[in-house]
């Protein structure tokens, strides 16, 4: 488990995945739909905090850790770290101040670009060597 009170401001991007003041308000928008939502009647979940909720999200987006191993890191069951991963997700989500601009932005003749990022890694296609003529003749016919 990560102790987010020992980390320092450099550590933030390096161990979560994004930077403190970001983390802060994401956690921020947690808390006030956290408080909300205990307004309403139901079963509370006590056993993870809602930072805690945050460090599996960030965790599983930025380690790609099976929820099984999180699950054993926070003891919890994997359910519980799959509904909290789903539930974080989606309230942040629908957060403005993490608003990315859409297509529409960039199609747009006044917009000006600043940056473009392409992610391309070359990948070996496995073909057969010989004797494709025998197994593959274009038609599908029966094969022995």
């Amino acid at each position: 488990m990560v102790n987010i009170e020992t980390l320092k401001e450099s550590e933030y991007q390096e161990i979560l995945g994004v930077r403190k003041p970001t983390y802060e308000r994401m956690l921020e928008e947690l808390e006030r739909v956290h408080q909300e939502e205990s307004q309403k009647p139901g079963r509370p979940n006590y056993k993870l905090t809602v930072s805690d909720k945050l460090n599996i999200t960030l965790k599983y987006l930025r380690e790609y850790n099976s929820m099984k191993s999180i699950a054993v890191d926070y003891k919890v069951s994997k359910n519980a770290v799959w509904k909290s991963i789903r539930r974080t997700e989606n309230i942040l989500i629908k957060a403005k101040f993490l608003h990315i601009d859409g297509k529409k932005v960039l199609l747009n003749p006044e917009s000006e670009i600043k940056a473009v990022l392409i992610d391309v890694m070359e990948s070996e296609i496995e073909r057969p060597k010989r004797g494709q003529k025998n197994n593959y003749s274009g038609k599908k016919n029966d094969t022995p």
